[in-house]
């Protein structure tokens, strides 16, 4: 009958093929010899019970990794794209300076506040150069280019202006103020009022 010859993998016991067929790992049809070489080379050597890590091929000591570590340019790290610890001369440092203050050039522009107590230990500085996407009038003409930003500050007229009228507007607020309030020897003198007797 047809439901006997298919019955189920319970129904009979198991063959040799089937055990072949469970085994898991692979027939690839190559000469014995071949398939030890390959199980050799998957094995990884022992190293000897005497060897020390200054006698393995491959791996320096500590000594060593140290040394590597001291003579590496000093960083900010991969994260930052190795920023570099730059050496801070007075020409940076005024710089520097000018950049602290930097939210008083403009009173509209507001910026991040930064450690006042000491200047930055990894840094760049850098030049702006234009795009050919820029027109003309957007870019700085050969004399309007300064050496550093302390003269690029001073050479801006802008920033000269404002400067100027704030100057002023301080002035003339102080002399307001001066002559509403007046000198100590220019008020009259205060009169005691007369001490009034308790009842």
């Amino acid at each position: 009958m047809r439901g006997e010859e298919e019955a189920g993998p319970s129904s009979h016991p198991a063959d040799e093929d089937d055990v072949k067929e469970m085994h898991w790992e692979p027939e690839t049809g190559l000469p014995a010899a071949l398939m030890a070489d390959e199980d050799a080379s998957r094995k990884v050597p022992k190293l000897q019970a005497g060897a020390g890590d200054a006698e393995r091929p491959g791996l320096p000591n500590r000594a060593a990794q140290r040394a590597a570590r001291k003579a590496a340019p000093e960083t900010a790290g991969r994260d930052w794209f190795d920023l570099p610890a730059t050496p801070i001369t007075d020409d940076m440092k005024r710089d520097l300076r000018l950049l602290r203050l930097r939210g008083a050039y403009d009173t509209k522009r507001f910026y991040k506040s930064a450690d006042q107590t000491k200047f930055p230990k990894y840094f760049a500085m850098g030049t702006v150069v234009e795009t050919p996407a820029d027109y003309y009038s957007g870019r700085l003409t050969n004399a309007e280019r300064k050496r550093t930003l302390a003269e690029e500050l001073l050479g801006d007229e802008q920033l000269t202006q404002m400067r100027k009228k704030r100057y002023n507007r301080v002035q003339a607020e102080k002399e307001h103020w001066a002559q509403k309030k007046g000198r100590k020897t220019d008020k009259p003198r205060i009169k005691k009022k007369p001490h009034r007797p308790k009842h």
